[in-house]
């Protein structure tokens, strides 16, 4: 029991540090350890994790569904399952706010990225559109259902062939 309290209190300590490098200037200097799942598109990546959170708060549907990096960070605390989305600022009790709430924020970030990349190019003939941002999303769970921990829902990868 005492080794399960100071595993709960690392991880803890590691969300703190996370959220720090997240806002600070040192974000791209100092890169924390992280466990990465790799996969192609629709291959299960983002139910294997619902299933260890133990609720479905990933994007769903068909092609790419998952299209920035989300971040689900669960905290132990005595309380019912509560979700935090941090760069909103949003709490909600609502999986389904959530979903929506990622989905929203990739796709704006995908919008802007397309935006500059066309600014860049001074292009007025339309770009491929960018399916996939680099955008980071953080969702904080707290629940007393489940032990601290961090998993990385990644997009899958996309395989592009040329014809000829």
């Amino acid at each position: 029991e005492a080794s399960k309290a100071r595993n709960i209190q690392l991880l803890e300590d590691f969300f703190k540090l996370y959220y720090l490098f997240m806002n600070d200037s040192l974000r791209g200097e100092i890169n924390l350890p992280q466990i990465v799942v790799l996969g192609k598109q629709s291959c299960g990546k983002s139910s294997i994790i619902a299933n260890i959170i133990g609720v479905d708060l990933m994007p769903s549907g068909e092609g790419t569904t998952t299209k920035a990096c989300i971040r689900y960070q669960i905290h132990h605390e005595n309380v019912e399952n509560t979700y935090y989305i941090v760069q909103q600022n949003l709490r909600t009790e609502d999986p389904q706010a959530v979903r929506n709430e990622v989905e929203r924020i990739s796709n704006e970030a995908i919008n802007e990225e397309t935006r500059q990349r066309a600014e860049k190019h001074n292009s007025e003939e339309p770009l491929d559109k960018i399916i996939i941002t680099e955008k980071e999303i953080v969702v904080d769970i707290y629940t007393k259902d489940k032990s601290a921990l961090s998993c990385l829902d990644l997009p899958g990868m996309i395989q592009d062939v040329e014809d000829g």
